[in-house]
């Protein structure tokens, strides 16, 4: 009895020295992962992503987006190379709206104080100030323009199983 109970300490023992010497890898970081990278990885976990909603003057023309056109290709290469950069999508025509209870459909879009929402821009960044810091550098604010900045709801791309979730359908 006596040999069992020295061979079960020998055994903790042992587990609490291989717990130091071999720290199990963290759900989402693979065994054979260098530690420089799951660092980077979890660095990269305090960013978030913010939306930079584009609002234009109703008199905003072919001209003026001509003007600054460069300037937005040259920003938002800077804003890929760093990492910032997530995805943008313009707006080149009204959509439609659905109101109400009686859900009405029209061909329209919602001009507020004579500015409608011409585009957007998902950026990641440590902070709303960052994020504001960012939105200070888009080419159309000297043209009037006006850059809404929202933090966007982080999304769940797995399920906590760590498997993914089904992609939608098409």
């Amino acid at each position: 009895m006596k040999s069992i109970i020295n061979i079960g300490f020998f055994l903790s023992g042992l587990l609490l020295i291989s717990a130091r010497v071999f720290p199990q890898a963290k759900t989402n970081q693979s065994l054979s992962q260098p530690k420089k990278e799951a660092k980077m990885k979890n660095e990269s976990s305090a960013f978030k992503e913010y939306i930079l909603l584009v609002h234009l003057p109703l008199n905003y023309g072919p001209d003026q987006a001509k003007e600054v056109r460069e300037q937005w290709t040259k920003l938002t290469d800077k804003w890929k190379a760093n990492g910032t950069y997530v995805t943008s999508f313009v707006y080149p025509n009204d959509g439609y709206l659905v109101k109400g209870p009686q859900k009405t459909i029209t061909k329209e879009g919602i001009v507020s104080d004579n500015f409608r929402l011409v585009s957007n821009l998902v950026l990641r960044a440590t902070s709303y100030e960052a994020a504001l810091e960012l939105a200070k550098n888009c080419p159309v604010l000297p043209q009037g323009g006006i850059i809404e900045v929202r933090e966007i709801q982080p999304r769940i791309t797995t399920t906590e199983s760590g498997k993914e979730l089904p992609k939608p359908r098409q």
